[in-house]
Formats: structure tokens, C-alpha cells, sequence
């Protein structure tokens, strides 16, 4: 696969030979809806967020990062984090910013989560789409000392795309960090101990189905095949609807 043979020539290069981590994220796989009562409400009652760190095994000191752990956990699992606390603004907070308005003009962390892999298990990795076909990803570093050379491959979407970063960084505030053009699917980028970056990717061509060779269901009065989400067309964007409700991007899981 050229995104592999990208990764790893990324990862002998990076760095002028550095070890570098590998980490994907693949739109074609691990599609779960992610509940929008996530960022509403989420947090609140210090001692329920306290619980549910432990429960999910987060130990970092800093709040915002770890808050940055539970919402992209949350978001896999697609269910809301259960506090007991009242609803909050979702400008509260740099944690929540990140997933609801990381570029100050409304940008959101996506609505479907998809899978990801992380070679590193202090770099935790949690991505989602939306329909517009804009790819989040958020990249957290729980090292103290160690930035992490990571060496990310975009999989199941257009190899082609513009991208730009985010950075937060303990108790923030979030900063721009860059942007630019990809062209084989592979970016690389270091992530300082202690803290998050998030990628937004917008690949030209869209997300792909994920059984291209799999007939639509009929849609009255559309003819076609399977196109890719986020493309302009009337009738592909009917048609990338119900590819997503066949898949079931509208259900809901029951909390656990």
C-alpha cells in the first residue's frame, strides 16, 4: 500500500534518521456517531471527572490534557461522559475548545469517530470526520520529558489535501502551528511532552465508502454509484447520506 511505503520511508527520514512513531487513522474503519451532549455538559462535578480518569487509566497531572484524554475517549465510544454536573459553556475551558472551537472561528472536532493506531502508547490518538469530509485529528502526548516524533498516515480518504495544526499546551492557550499541502497522505509532525496537537486534513476526493464495491441502497429519483462524502454534487451528497445511514451513522448507543 503507498500510505505504508510512505509511513515508513517518512519514519527512516524524519528527524535525519530519528525514531519516529507511527500513527494512522483510517476513515474506512471504526465509524461510531459521536453524541453532540460530549461537549455539553461532560464536565462539572470535579470529583465524577476525577472518577472517570481513573477508570480510563489517565494519569496526567495537568486538567485540560487530561480532559483532552476523556473527550477523545468519549467520542470513540460515542456516548456522552455521564456527569452529574450542570451543563457548561463550551468556551469553559481549553479542552473544550480544542473539540468545539480550536481555530477561534467555530471549527469542531468531527462528527463520526473512525480508528485509530498508535505505536506509542503515551501518544493517544482519536480522529473523526464530519460531512463535509474534514478529518480531525488529536494527538496527545502523555510523556513529560519525551516529545514524540510522529509520523501520522491518513488512510481510507483522498491522498491529497490541505491540513493545518493546533497546539495546546498545558493550560493552554490553544496556537496555530502551522499548515500546509499533503500529497501522499503523510504528515509528520513532533508533539511536545505534555501536550496536544490537532490536525485538521481536508483530503481532496473526500472519505471513501467503506465497501466501495457494495450497491447503494435505492434513493428515489438518484442513479449512481457509491461516491465518496463531501464531494458538491446534489445528487453525490444524496447519495453519501444514505451510505451513511446504511452503515448507521444516525444510531445512538445506550450509555455504559
Amino acid at each position: 500500500m503507498r500510505t505504508g511505503a510512505s509511513l515508513l520511508a517518512a519514519g527512516l527520514l524524519f528527524g535525519g534518521g530519528a525514531l519516529a512513531t507511527e500513527a494512522r487513522v483510517n476513515a474506512a474503519a471504526g465509524r461510531q456517531p459521536i453524541a453532540p451532549a460530549i461537549y455539553e455538559g461532560s464536565f462539572g462535578d470535579p470529583a465524577q471527572e476525577a472518577r472517570l480518569a481513573a477508570a480510563w487509566g489517565i494519569a496526567l497531572p495537568n486538567r485540560e490534557l487530561a480532559r483532552v484524554a476523556l473527550l477523545g475517549m468519549f467520542g470513540q465510544q460515542g456516548v456522552a461522559g455521564g456527569s452529574s454536573g450542570p451543563p457548561l459553556p463550551a468556551d469553559h475551558g481549553p479542552a473544550i475548545a480544542l473539540y468545539t472551537n480550536y481555530d477561534g472561528q467555530g471549527g469542531r472536532f468531527g462528527h463520526t469517530s473512525i480508528q485509530t493506531h498508535s505505536a506509542n502508547r503515551q501518544l493517544s490518538v482519536f480522529a473523526a470526520f464530519d460531512l463535509d469530509a474534514k478529518v480531525t485529528v488529536v494527538l496527545l502526548n502523555q510523556s513529560p520529558a519525551v516529545a514524540d516524533a510522529v509520523v501520522l498516515g491518513f488512510q481510507g480518504m483522498g491522498q491529497k489535501g490541505s491540513w493545518r495544526a493546533f497546539e495546546l499546551t498545558g493550560d493552554g492557550p490553544i496556537a496555530a502551528a502551522g499548515a500546509g499541502t499533503l500529497y501522499d497522505a503523510v504528515l509528520t509532525r513532533t508533539v511536545q511532552p505534555y501536550s496536544a496537537v490537532l490536525i485538521e486534513y481536508r483530503p481532496v476526493g473526500g472519505i471513501l465508502p467503506i465497501r466501495a464495491e457494495e450497491p447503494l441502497p435505492a434513493v428515489e429519483g438518484v442513479e449512481g454509484v457509491a461516491a465518496p462524502i463531501g464531494c458538491s454534487a446534489s445528487a453525490l451528497e444524496i447519495l453519501s447520506l444514505a451510505l451513511l445511514a446504511r452503515v448507521g451513522f444516525g444510531r445512538r448507543r445506550s450509555p455504559r
